[in-house]
C-alpha cells in the first residue's frame, strides 16, 4: 500500500533483483529472505535516510510459497526498510500470515484477529481474510480502539461492500505451470461475500 508510482518502481526492482539472482547464481538461491534482507531492506533505508531526497512512501508484503506449509514466508518491509518475517516473531510461534495494514493499530488488530482463527481450507480461509479486512477497514477509525463485535463487524463490512470491491488471488504451491500466481474462483468469493448481502 502506498504511493502508487513508489508501488511500481519497487515492483519492477523485485523482478530486476530476482532475474539478476536467478542470472548470477542459480534459480534455486532466489529467496525472499534473502532478497528482503540484502537487497530490499538497505534500499529503502538508504531512501529514508537521505535528506535532499524523498523517501518511497509504501509499504510491502511479499509472500513466498515454500514446499510445505511450514516452508512458507511472509515478509513486510515498512517505507523506513525495516522488516518483519512471519518466522521472525521472537519466542512467539510463526504467523501463518501477513499483514500491513494504513496504521500500526489497524494492523496489530488484524493481527490479533488472524492468530485466533485455525488454518482451515480454502474457504475458511476466505472467509477469514474477509473479515480480517473488515477489521483492518474499521480500526483505521481513531474512535475504534477495540476489535468489532460479530454483529458489528458483519454490519459494517456490508456497509464497506458498497464502496469496495475485494480482489483475492492464489499462490499455488504446484502448479501446473510455471507460474505460481492464480486468480481465485470468482464462485467461492462470492459465496463467502454473499454472507454480508
Amino acid at each position: 500500500i502506498g504511493h502508487p508510482g513508489d508501488i511500481e518502481r519497487l515492483r519492477m526492482t523485485a523482478i530486476e533483483l530476482a532475474s539478476t539472482e536467478g542470472f548470477s547464481r542459480s534459480a534455486n538461491d532466489v529467496s525472499l529472505r534473502r532478497m528482503a534482507t540484502y537487497n530490499f531492506s538497505p534500499a529503502l533505508k538508504q531512501a529514508f535516510e537521505q535528506i535532499y531526497g524523498a523517501p518511497y512512501l509504501a509499504r510491502l508484503l511479499f509472500a513466498e510459497v515454500g514446499p510445505t506449509p511450514a516452508e512458507d514466508l511472509f515478509v513486510t518491509l515498512d517505507y523506513d526498510g525495516s522488516m518483519t518475517a512471519s518466522s521472525m516473531t521472537s519466542g512467539k510461534g510463526k504467523d501463518h500470515f501477513g499483514v500491513i495494514s494504513g496504521t500500526r493499530r489497524s494492523t496489530g488488530q488484524i493481527a490479533l484477529f488472524l492468530r485466533s482463527i485455525p488454518v482451515g481450507s480454502l474457504e475458511s480461509a476466505v472467509t477469514a481474510a474477509v473479515k480480517a479486512w473488515g477489521i483492518g477497514l474499521y480500526s483505521l477509525d481513531e474512535e475504534h480502539t477495540e476489535t468489532p463485535a460479530p454483529g458489528v463487524l458483519q454490519s459494517f463490512i456490508k456497509d464497506q461492500l458498497q464502496e469496495y470491491t475485494p480482489e483475492t488471488a492464489l499462490l499455488e504451491r504446484a502448479p501446473k505451470t510455471r507460474i505460481a500466481f492464480s486468480d481465485l474462483d470468482p464462485d467461492l468469493l462470492n459465496r463467502v461475500l454473499s454472507e454480508y448481502s
